[in-house]
This record gives C-alpha cells, sequence and structure tokens, in this order.
C-alpha cells in the first residue's frame, strides 16, 4: 500500500470516527431532551398535583369560612329566640301574676273584711270588694273606701305585701258613663319596660253610701197616685188649679216623682242634707218641694242649681218631732225625662263637699260602671 492509499484510509476511518462520535452527540443530545422533558412532565405533574393541593386547601378554607358565618348567624339566631323565649316565658310567667292579682282584688274584700278602717295594717290582706248591709261579698264591686284606704298605703299593701319588692304597679279607676275623671294609684310606670296590663269591668260605689234616695227615669213605673197620699195629690193639684179628679196624673207636658224618706233630729246635729241635679235637669222647665202630711208647703222651686242645702227645710218640717216622714216632690218637664237625675244625700258633717268637682258631683253618688285596670312592671 503506497502512501496515497494509507493517508486516504486514515481519514476514511478519523471520518468514521467522527461520524461515530456525531451519532454519540446525537444520541446524547437525544438522551438529555428525554430527561429535560421528562423532567419538565415530572415538574408539570408536581405543578398540577400543588396546583390541585392548594384548590383543595382552598376549598376546605372556603368551607370552613361559610361554617364559621353560618355557625355565627344560627347563634345569633339562636340566641335572639331563645331571648324571645325566655321573654315570652318570662311575660307569661308576669300576665298571670297580673290576672291573678286583679282578680283577688275586685272580687275578695280583703281580710279583715273592714280593713279599710283599721290604722294597723301589718295583718292585712288587701282586697276591694264591697260588704253589703247583710256582710255578702258583691264581687266586682269596689268599695271606694277600700280603694282610698289602699291609695293611701300602696307602698305596704301593694309593693310590700302582694308583689314582695319585686315589680313596680299602678291602679286605674275609670268611669265608662259619667264623666267623672279618671282616678290612678300606685307607682309611676313611664319610664318602665315590657307593661304588662289587665283590665277588667266592675261596679263603682264611690260616694253611693251616702245616696238617701234617687229620682230619675227609672222610677218612672212609680205613679204619683199609688205612691203620694190621696190629701197631697189634691192639694197639690188645687194649687195649680187643676181639675182635682184627675189626683195628680202624669200628662203629655210633666211627669212626676214623688218619693218619701225618714229623718229625725239626731240626724240632723251630725250629718248635712243636700239635693242634687244632674247638670241636664237645671234650666230645663222642671220643678221640686219638700213636704209632709202635715206641712204641705204646696209652693214649687224651680230648678236653677245643681246643690240645694236641706237641712233648714227639715228642720221646720220636724218641728218639734224627734222622727217623721218627708215627701220630696219632682215635676219634670217630659221632654227632658230621659236626662232628669236627682238625688238626696246624707253627708257627715266634716265631709268636704267643695272637694268634688263644681260639675257632675251627682255622679260621685251613683254605683257606676267602671273599668279597672293593673298595670304591672318589674323594677
Amino acid at each position: 500500500m503506497d502512501d496515497k492509499d494509507f493517508i486516504m484510509n486514515i481519514n476514511v476511518k478519523t471520518k468514521n470516527i467522527n461520524n461515530n462520535s456525531n451519532d454519540n452527540n446525537v444520541k446524547s443530545e437525544n438522551i438529555e431532551n428525554i430527561n429535560v422533558k421528562n423532567k419538565t412532565n415530572i415538574k408539570l405533574k408536581e405543578l398540577k398535583n400543588n396546583n390541585n393541593g392548594n384548590i383543595l386547601i382552598n376549598d376546605i378554607l372556603i368551607s370552613m369560612i361559610l361554617f364559621l358565618v353560618l355557625f355565627g348567624i344560627f347563634m345569633i339566631v339562636f340566641d335572639e329566640s331563645n331571648e324571645k323565649l325566655i321573654n315570652m316565658i318570662s311575660k307569661s310567667e308576669e300576665e298571670i301574676i297580673n290576672i291573678e292579682t286583679l282578680e283577688n282584688l275586685i272580687k275578695t274584700p280583703g281580710s279583715p273584711n273592714n280593713w279599710e278602717k283599721i290604722s294597723k295594717i301589718d295583718n292585712v290582706i288587701v282586697g276591694l270588694a264591697k260588704i253589703n248591709e247583710n256582710n255578702a261579698t258583691l264581687i266586682n264591686t269596689i268599695d271606694y273606701d277600700k280603694f282610698l284606704r289602699l291609695s293611701n298605703s300602696y307602698q305596704s299593701l301593694m309593693k310590700n305585701k302582694v308583689f314582695k319588692n319585686t315589680m313596680k304597679s299602678s291602679i286605674i279607676l275609670k268611669t265608662k258613663n259619667s264623666k267623672i275623671p279618671d282616678i290612678e294609684i300606685g307607682e309611676n310606670l313611664i319610664n318602665s319596660k315590657n307593661i304588662v296590663s289587665t283590665t277588667r269591668t266592675v261596679k263603682c260605689d264611690f260616694l253611693s253610701k251616702f245616696k238617701v234616695l234617687e229620682a230619675n227615669i227609672n222610677d218612672f213605673e212609680y205613679k204619683q197616685k199609688n205612691i203620694c197620699p190621696p190629701q197631697m195629690n189634691n192639694d197639690i193639684l188645687m194649687n195649680q188649679k187643676t181639675n182635682p179628679t184627675e189626683k195628680h196624673l202624669n200628662n203629655n207636658k210633666n211627669t212626676w216623682i214623688c218619693m218619701d224618706f225618714s229623718v229625725n233630729s239626731y240626724n240632723l246635729s251630725d250629718y248635712n242634707y243636700y239635693l242634687l241635679f244632674s247638670d241636664d235637669s237645671i234650666g230645663s222647665k222642671s220643678y221640686w218641694k219638700l213636704n209632709s202630711l202635715d206641712n204641705l208647703n204646696n209652693s214649687l222651686e224651680y230648678i236653677n242649681q245643681n246643690l240645694i242645702y236641706l237641712n233648714n227645710d227639715i228642720e221646720n218640717l220636724l218641728g218639734n218631732n224627734v222622727k217623721k216622714e218627708l215627701w220630696l216632690h219632682f215635676k219634670i218637664n217630659t221632654d227632658n225625662l230621659n236626662n232628669f237625675e236627682a238625688i238626696l244625700i246624707s253627708v257627715p258633717k266634716n265631709f268636704q263637699l267643695e272637694s268634688l268637682p263644681a260639675q257632675n258631683k251627682i255622679d260621685y253618688f251613683k254605683e257606676n260602671e267602671c273599668e279597672i285596670t293593673l298595670k304591672t312592671a318589674h323594677n
């Protein structure tokens, strides 16, 4: 082999070696690319796994936040509902106490029955029901003397004894068909919360115990000819130049109501007698007169005022007698019969009649339909 061929062989071998080297480099690059791809895939997988993990964590956090929010709302609602329930239960208990207390007041006279007249009230059980002359309890009828006594001793009898200092309370008495102002006794509840109130319809006697007799439309059934002695009828009629055969009968112009009562000199020593008229009876072309069988005194007095003092007239009719039967006669304008009211009262000498309102005094001496309300609230 010559030198030329030798050199060519060497170049060929060198070329082959280079080719092999290049192949190896290519393979190496391929391997590296594969490794890079694998690493990239691994990182992508890791990243994906990380993202999935983050998403899961976020979901858990959001769920926890939502749970806490919902739980907080639930607790708020629960607390409010629980508070409302407690308030309802508490108010229900207060209503029961309120109702039972008022029922006891209007249905029992208290203990003892005349507790309103006792100075020491340590052992008194309060009640407002009236006791009649037969010692029977008139349920749902308020004794005004007991009511006034309770007003003067409210702290001791109601706050201390009945409510054991756990409640504030007040009682309101309101007439339904008269002009007597509302009467409220007890404590001031203006700034109190959750006030419980119970109202019942009752009768109020006020000052009716001083009433001797009453004349109104309800007495229309009393015919003059049936209750007045005949000589009184005839004399009255003759004095008015009316036919005596009519026997003091009612007619389409006038209606007569005549009533008798007994009086003695001892009464006049301790009591004052007054004739009261309703405001609607004044100036209504109606008349009155007071007489007796032995002193007919037939002059009629025009009704022009609502209060007339009678002691002087009664003394003149009594004369030297210790006791006597007297007659009151009312000649009422028929057009005003429905509005006519007259009451004869006998009050103690020290009774302050002027303390009552100038108008509608008569309402205090009648039995009135009333509403009594008990209000209570926690201290």
